[in-house]
């Protein structure tokens, strides 16, 4: 969240969010902060301003970027194989090790007692952690795309119901999943949805039903 960010959430709607639900302990100060991230992300991905926060777009880059990580291990691992290759390079690693006064740009390089084949292991070790957890990255996101896409197409306001109820879960004194009966009829399993209620109601322009909010609940937390 950017630091000029100014909060979405006046001070007297914040209260009303915060007595929506009976918290275990005072709010804590970071609970404010935690809320205002979460409805900063919604709006903005319900906006679209920032192409990056759609989670197609960040597929596409990540994408990218390991399959050129993935082509340079492949580069480095063929000239490695390739003893005139090598010899040039392990050259020119002697060469480096024998310039002092160079600040390495690597702090694998700190070390200067280690071997040349132990630096050459490193950068191996390296190189083979970065494509894992580029991959990794990938596969986890497209399986969110995956699941969000099943959950229909509003991918940021789930993600904020989903955001809220983490959030309720971690705080709220005796935290319990909405049946979807008003608060009226049970007063604990309407507390999510009144802390759900409490949060949304700034951000838009119609406040939801009690049956809407549950509804929204279910597909965003299914």
């Amino acid at each position: 969240m950017p630091a000029c960010h100014s909060n979405i959430y006046t001070q007297q709607e914040f209260a009303q969010i915060a007595g929506s639900f009976k918290i275990k302990q005072k709010p804590p100060y970071y609970l404010q902060e935690r809320i205002e991230k979460l409805a900063w992300f919604f709006k903005e991905g319900a906006t679209e301003s920032d192409a990056l926060l759609k989670p197609s777009e960040r597929l596409r880059h990540l994408e990218g970027h390991y399959n050129t990580l993935r082509k340079g291990r492949r580069a480095w691992g063929a000239t490695m194989n390739n003893r005139y290759l090598e010899h040039n390079v392990r050259m020119a690693a002697a060469d480096r090790l024998k310039e002092p006064n160079e600040k390495p740009r690597f702090e694998l390089f700190e070390a200067r007692h280690i071997t040349i084949d132990q630096q050459f292991d490193e950068i191996d070790r390296f190189m083979d952690l970065a494509c894992e957890l580029l991959g990794r990255a990938v596969a986890d996101l497209r399986a969110e795309i995956d699941a969000s896409s099943a959950k229909g197409p509003d991918v940021p306001l789930h993600e904020f119901v989903r955001g809220l109820w983490e959030t309720y879960f971690e705080e709220a004194a005796e935290p319990n999943e909405p049946n979807g009966w008003e608060a009226s009829a049970d007063e604990r399993s309407g507390e999510f949805l009144d802390f759900l209620s409490a949060c949304l109601s700034p951000l838009e322009k119609q406040k939801r039903t009690p049956s809407n909010l549950f509804q929204l609940y279910r597909r965003a937390c299914a």
